[in-house]
């Protein structure tokens, strides 16, 4: 699914006319929380830079703005690793990937991992999901399900999330599918898991074969002069729909972009598998996330929707 992000940003694009600093075809390093990467400009539009990671897949490529930007001239020493939801999550380009024969596991533990960060526009949450195999491989935002893990598909699709770990004096030592080395803090109570990373780590609770939710979700995010909304509407007779809708408010431009689908949908364990009507099928993780006091939401991927109705 597209996040939130994406969008507000498709709709951004479309009206921002600041002026450039840096061409398409400029190679670049690219500052993701903290780290550089080496990459290039594939578009410009007005104050926005499309790019391209080096080593990384089309699906990785964002738009960005030019203070997270630099000529590859430049050095720096801080390597730190990069912790959100995304699949650039290591400091080196992907290289062939090992046969998923050597990633065994049959069965392991989920986590749902929350925490707290502090940006421009205020704290949000960041939720990521990890699975631990019990014979040593890591899927970070598993992409293909997790009941089981389907290691042959997320070395498809997600293979710079997936790799092996041990866990030594309370951290988490991984080495990536790529080789990228990382150790991760872990906090424990009672023999589980509690904290991976500095964020808050719970077992998420499985759903059994079929399970059904009803009910109306809807999840928005909001920037200076642009906001959006997605809204699902599950059944119990195993439909959806789901509205999306954005819009734009400036001293020149105001606009509002709208879209409905529906189809079909199935929940297995933390998988949701999403047919929609027009052919396109797609799978994420889910959970219904019970904050006491009636307090009800909805986790899709790396999004909470709060149930309205």
């Amino acid at each position: 699914m597209k996040s939130i992000l994406t969008i507000l940003l498709s709709i951004f694009l479309a009206t921002s006319s600041i002026s450039q600093e840096y061409n398409a075809g400029t190679k670049v390093e690219i500052n993701y929380n903290f780290v550089w990467y080496k990459g290039s400009v594939i578009e410009v539009k007005g104050d926005q830079y499309k790019i391209h990671y080096d080593g990384y897949g089309d699906s990785s490529d964002e738009w960005v703005k030019k203070d997270r930007l630099r000529l590859p001239a430049a050095t720096t020493n801080n390597t730190s690793t990069p912790s959100k939801n995304t699949s650039i999550a290591n400091n080196n380009p992907i290289t062939t990937p090992v046969n998923a024969s050597s990633y065994k596991d049959t069965n392991g533990k989920l986590y749902f991992r929350t925490f707290m960060w502090t940006g421009m526009y205020g704290s949000s949450l960041d939720i990521s999901w990890i699975h631990l195999g019990n014979m040593g491989s890591i899927v970070v935002n598993p992409e293909n399900g997790t009941n089981p893990v389907n290691y042959a598909a997320e070395l498809r699709t997600n293979a710079s999330n997936l790799g092996k770990y041990k866990i030594e004096n309370n951290k988490l030592v991984i080495t990536w599918n790529n080789g990228k080395k990382d150790q991760w803090s872990l906090e424990t109570k009672g023999g589980e898991i509690t904290a991976i990373n500095s964020g808050i780590a719970t077992r998420p609770q499985p759903m059994p074969a079929n399970y059904r939710i009803s009910g109306q979700y809807a999840g928005g995010a909001v920037l200076p002069n642009v906001s959006s909304i997605r809204t699902f509407v599950f059944t119990k007779d195993g439909t959806f729909t789901l509205n999306r809708s954005g819009a734009i408010n400036t001293a020149d431009v105001s606009s509002l972009s709208q879209d409905t689908n529906g189809g079909t949908y199935s929940i297995s364990g933390n998988t949701l598998r999403l047919n929609f009507d027009n052919g396109q099928k797609e799978v994420a993780n889910i959970l219904i996330w019970n904050m006491g006091e009636g307090k009800k939401y909805l986790v899709i991927n790396g999004t909470s929707f709060p149930q309205e109705k």
